[in-house]
C-alpha cells in the first residue's frame, strides 16, 4: 500500500555520513568526493554490505570484498549540512542534494559559473520501493525531461544514445547477437550517465551484482509524468551520483571510482590470432604451429595466439584443464617454438566441469561448487552438456584455481589466461555460494564469481612469474574486470551491421569506464566474411586497444589474414601501420592506468557539439579515424572537429582547417584516413617493419604544429614494456614543450627516467607555414620535414 506521507527524519551527520530513518527503513547520504556522494536505501539497518565493485584509486583488492562504509581512498570534502522542517540540504564546493524527507526523493545541483543549475530530481510521486509499494526489490525512479540524453550503459546493443530503450542487467552466452537489438549481453554494467538541458552531466552507478532493469523513457505511466527507472532485485538500493560541467570529468572519476585499469604488457596490443577451428581439429598442433610459420611467411606482424577450448577435449566434450595429447602430443615444444619468437600462446579457460570431467567428483565432494538448496553441487547447462560452477567465494576453490593454472598451463609454457564463458548461467534463486564462510545466494553475486576468476588467474600469473606484468582477457564480469584483464564485444555475428553497432557499443564501453577492449574482427559466428567485409573489419579493428582476428564460421572456413591471398598484402600492411603506431597506444595505455584517460573516445567527448551517432571516433585526443562502416562505398564526406589548430592528415601532410566538412575518399586497399589535431606529438616507428624486426624498433616522434600563436606541453611514456621495473623509475618520460610563434617555432624537449636513453631521436616536424625550429634538447635530434 502506497501512503500519503513518508516522514523521514535525521539521525545523524557524522564522519561525512547523514542517516536518515523513516519507521525501519533508513537512508544514508555519503560526501566522498566534492563531486560524488553515495546514496543508501535499506531496511531494519544500515546496510553494511561488502563491494566488489567499488575501489578508488586502488591496485590491490580483497578476496572477500570491500566494505560498503569504507571510507579508504576518498578525500572526504568538509560539507554544509542544513535541515529544516520539510527539507535538508548537504552541500559541497561543487555538488548539492536537497532532500524532501516526505519520501525522501533527492533533486541534485552543480555549482557552474557561481549560479547553482539542476542535474536531475527523483520522481516526485514515489522514487523509491518504501513499505514495498512496488513489490520486491529496489526501484529508483527519476523525473525524466525531454532533453536528457541517456547512454554509456557500456556492454548494450543499438544507437549510443540509448533514450527509450529498456536493457536487462544479466550475463549471459548470447553467441551470434544482433548488435542492434539483443539483450542481455556478457557483462553486468549498472551505470549510466545523462547530459541534461544545462548540458551537464551525471553518472549513475548503481553498486550491485543483481540482476536489474535500467529504463530509459521506454515505459509510460499516466500517473507519474515522464520518468526513468532501475530496477533491481536486491532489497538495498546503493549508488553512486557522480557530476561534472563536462563528459571528461564523470568518465574519468567513475573509472577512478572503480579502480585503476591494468597496465597490461606491451604485446597486448599485436595482433591476437585466434580461431576455435584449429583446437576443435585433429591435428590441433600442426595448424597452431602453422599459424605462426603463416605469420613469418605472409610477413604478418603478430604477439599473440589464443588457444580455444579444443585443446581441452575429451571426445567431443570440453574439460577445463586436460591437454589432449592426441591434438596437442607435445605442447611443450609447440609453446617453445612460439616464445622463441616472442608470441604468446593465451590458453582458453572456463569457471565450469562438465558431470563428465575426469575431476568432477573429487571436486564435488570437496565443495568446490556453487551449491543448490539441499547442499549438493548445482547442475546447469553447458552448451550441449551438464556443468557445474566453480565457487571462487570458497578459498579451497581459489587456491585450487591458481595451482591447476600453474601446472597445466603455465608449466609447459603458455603465458597469458583467457577467461572464458565466465557468466556463470545459473538461474535457480536457491543456489548458494560460500561467501568467504558466509554463505551467500549466487543471484546476489553473479558477476563477482567472474571477477575472483579473474582475480586468481592474475594471482597464479604474477606467483609463476612475478617479474613480469600478466596478460589476461576475459568476457565477462563487471567494471572490476579492468583492474586485471583485457575485454571484447564477445561472440559477434559477421555482418556490416555488427561492424557499426560493434563500434558504438564499444564508444558506450569506454564512456563505462573500460577502456581495454576489442571486437573478434571478421565476425566469429555466422558465413565467413566476404572479402569486403574482412577489410572493413580490419580496418577498423587496428585502432581498437584489443586487435584480434577470431572466429568459429558456420561453414568451417577460418578468419586468417591470408584468408584472401589476392589481399594477403593489404592486410599485413594494415596490421603493420598498426604497429608503426604501438608506442602511440602504448603511451595512451599507460595514461589510461595513470590518470583514468580512455584510450578509444566519441568525437563529443572533446568537442561536445559532434553528433553523438557519428560513425568517426578518436584514438585518445589527437587522433580522428575515418572508418567505413557500410557495403559498397569508397569514400564518405566527413566533418572535421573544431580545433582552432586545424588538422593534418597523417598519411601526406595535408593541412586542413577546424570544422571543415568534406569529402574523404576512403578506398578499400588504401590507406584508413586519419587525420592528427595540430598542436601534438604522435610517437611511431619509422623504419619498415617485419615479422622478425617488430620487438627491436626504435620509437620516433612527429610534431604537428598549430599555424596560430599557440603553446603546448605533452609527455610521453615508454619501459621495457613487461616488467613491474616502471614502478622503480626504470623508464623513459619524453616532454615536449613546444611554443609556435608568427616567425618561428621553438621546442623544447625533456627526458627524464632511469631506463637506458637513445643517443638521438627522430623527429620529423609537421607545419603548414614552414617556419624556423629551435630545438633545445639533451640528445642529438634529427630533424626532418614532414610531408606536405
Amino acid at each position: 500500500m502506497i501512503k500519503k506521507n513518508y516522514d523521514f527524519v535525521c539521525l545523524s551527520h557524522t564522519h561525512n555520513i547523514i542517516t536518515f530513518e523513516y519507521e525501519g527503513t533508513y537512508a544514508a547520504i555519503s560526501v566522498l568526493e566534492e563531486d560524488i556522494f553515495r546514496v543508501h536505501i535499506s531496511r531494519n539497518s544500515v546496510s553494511d554490505d561488502l563491494t566488489w565493485l567499488i575501489s578508488p584509486g586502488n591496485e590491490t583488492d580483497l578476496n572477500h570484498g570491500r566494505k560498503k562504509s569504507d571510507l579508504s581512498g576518498y578525500s572526504l570534502p568538509e560539507y554544509e549540512f542544513i535541515e529544516e522542517k520539510n527539507q535538508c540540504m548537504i552541500k559541497t564546493k561543487k555538488l548539492m542534494v536537497i532532500i524532501n524527507m516526505n519520501g525522501f526523493t533527492l533533486s541534485w545541483f552543480l555549482l557552474c559559473n557561481n549560479d547553482w543549475l539542476e542535474l536531475y530530481s527523483d520522481r516526485k510521486t514515489q522514487a523509491y520501493n518504501l513499505d514495498h509499494c512496488f513489490g520486491e526489490g529496489s526501484f529508483h525512479y527519476i523525473q525524466r525531461e525531454k532533453s536528457d540524453i541517456c547512454f554509456g550503459v557500456g556492454e548494450k546493443t543499438g544507437n549510443i544514445i540509448q533514450n527509450n530503450r529498456r536493457f536487462l542487467i544479466d550475463t549471459i552466452d548470447s553467441m551470434g547477437y544482433d548488435a542492434e537489438f539483443s539483450d542481455p549481453l556478457y557483462k553486468h554494467l549498472p551505470f549510466y550517465i545523462t547530459r541534461n538541458k544545462h548540458n551537464l552531466f551525471t553518472g549513475l552507478l548503481y553498486d550491485t551484482y543483481s540482476c536489474g532493469y535500467f529504463d530509459f523513457g521506454r515505459e509510460i505511466d499516466n500517473y507519474h509524468g515522464d520518468y526513468r527507472y532501475y530496477r533491481n532485485e536486491s532489497e538495498v538500493l546503493d549508488y553512486f551520483v557522480i557530476a561534472g560541467e563536462n563528459l571528461k570529468t564523470v568518465v574519468r572519476n567513475s573509472s577512478w571510482l572503480t579502480g585503476k585499469p591494468a597496465f597490461l604488457p606491451k604485446m597486448s596490443l599485436g595482433y591476437l590470432g585466434s580461431t576455435m577451428s584449429y583446437t576443435d581439429s585433429d591435428n590441433a598442433q600442426e595448424l597452431v604451429a602453422g599459424f605462426l610459420e603463416k605469420c613469418m611467411h605472409f610477413d604478418v606482424l603478430c604477439d599473440a595466439f589464443q588457444l580455444s577450448s579444443g585443446y581441452t577435449s575429451i571426445g567431443d566434450k570440453r574439460h577445463v584443464f586436460h591437454w589432449n595429447r592426441q591434438k596437442f602430443p607435445d605442447i611443450t615444444r609447440l609453446s617453445d617454438f612460439y616464445n622463441s619468437y616472442q608470441v604468446s600462446l593465451c590458453a582458453n579457460v572456463k569457471p565450469a566441469l562438465l558431470l563428465s570431467h575426469p575431476l568432477y567428483e573429487k571436486l564435488k565432494n570437496r565443495g568446490m561448487f556453487i551449491r543448490n538448496n539441499e547442499g549438493e553441487a548445482e547442475v546447469a547447462q553447458f552448451w550441449d552438456d551438464y556443468c557445474s560452477y566453480l565457487d571462487f567465494t570458497n578459498e579451497i576453490t581459489y587456491d585450487w584455481w591458481k595451482t591447476k593454472i600453474k601446472e597445466t598451463l603455465l608449466n609447459v609454457g603458455i603465458t597469458s589466461i583467457w577467461n572464458d564463458n565466465n557468466e556463470y548461467e545459473i538461474w535457480s534463486k536457491q543456489a548458494v555460494c560460500h561467501g568467504f564462510g558466509n554463505e551467500v545466494a549466487l543471484s546476489k553475486i553473479r558477476p563477482v564469481q567472474a571477477f575472483l576468476m579473474i582475480k586468481a588467474s592474475y594471482e597464479a600469473l604474477i606467483e609463476y612469474s612475478p617479474e613480469h606484468r600478466p596478460y589476461l582477457i576475459s568476457r565477462s564480469g563487471n567494471q572490476a574486470l579492468k583492474r586485471y584483464a583485457q575485454t571484447w564485444t564477445g561472440d559477434n555475428f559477421t555482418d556490416f551491421k555488427t561492424l557499426r553497432y560493434n563500434h558504438k557499443m564499444g564508444i558506450n564501453l569506454s564512456i563505462a569506464g573500460i577502456y581495454n577492449f576489442g571486437h573478434d574482427v571478421g565476425g566469429f559466428s555466422g558465413q565467413k566474411p566476404d572479402r569486403e567485409l574482412f577489410i572493413r573489419w580490419i580496418q577498423h579493428g587496428i585502432f581498437m586497444p584489443r586487435f584480434a582476428i577470431h572466429s568459429w564460421n558456420d561453414d568451417n572456413s577460418v578468419n586468417e589474414p591470408w584468408m584472401f591471398e589476392d589481399i594477403v598484402d593489404v592486410v599485413s600492411d594494415l596490421i603493420k601501420f598498426r604497429y608503426s603506431l604501438i608506442p602511440y597506444f602504448y603511451d595512451l595505455l599507460y595514461k589510461s592506468h595513470e590518470l583514468y584517460q580512455p584510450i578509444i573516445q566519441p568525437v563529443f567527448y572533446n568537442y561536445p557539439e559532434y553528433d553523438f551517432e557519428a560513425d568517426e571516433y578518436m584514438v585518445g585526443e589527437n587522433l580522428f579515424i575515418v572508418n567505413i562502416f557500410d557495403r559498397g562505398m569508397n569514400g564518405k564526406v566527413t566533418l572535421l572537429p573544431g580545433s582552432d589548430g586545424g588538422w593534418y592528415q597523417y598519411s601526406d601532410g595535408a593541412y586542413h582547417i577546424g570544422g571543415e566538412s568534406l569529402y574523404v575518399s576512403c578506398q578499400l586497399e588504401a590507406t584508413v584516413p586519419v587525420f592528427v589535431k595540430a598542436g601534438c606529438v604522435i610517437p611511431y616507428v619509422k623504419e619498415k617493419m617485419t615479422f622478425n624486426n617488430k620487438n627491436s624498433t626504435r620509437t620516433s616522434y612527429k610534431i604537428f604544429l598549430s599555424p596560430l600563436k599557440s603553446e603546448f606541453t605533452q609527455e610521453i611514456f615508454d619501459d621495457d614494456g613487461k616488467t613491474f621495473d616502471y614502478q622503480a623509475g626504470m623508464f623513459t618520460k619524453t616532454a615536449f614543450h613546444v611554443k609556435t610563434y608568427e616567425e618561428n617555432v621553438v621546442i623544447n624537449i625533456n627526458i627524464d627516467g632511469d631506463m637506458k636513453k637513445e643517443e638521438a631521436i627522430d623527429l620529423a616536424v609537421y607545419d603548414i607555414r614552414n617556419r624556423p625550429v629551435i630545438i633545445d634538447c639533451p640528445i642529438v635530434v634529427n630533424l626532418m620535414k614532414g610531408i606536405q
